[in-house]
């Protein structure tokens, strides 16, 4: 089986409010820890790709 994730990236002219309609155990983190503790390898190199290295 093939696991194909897709990444995108928008930027809002200002700050929303995110009402999580599930995963309600979330936790905010900053972008290392995040990256550091998902589980997913494609999670992780879009954190870091697109949040930690930006140019």
């Amino acid at each position: 089986m093939h696991n194909t994730e897709f990444w995108f990236c928008l930027a809002l002219p200002h700050e929303r409010q995110v009402i999580f309609t599930e995963h309600l155990t979330y936790q905010w983190l900053d972008a290392p820890d995040a990256a550091t503790l998902t589980k997913s390898w494609s999670n992780r190199q879009a954190i870091e790709e697109f949040v930690i290295n930006v140019a």
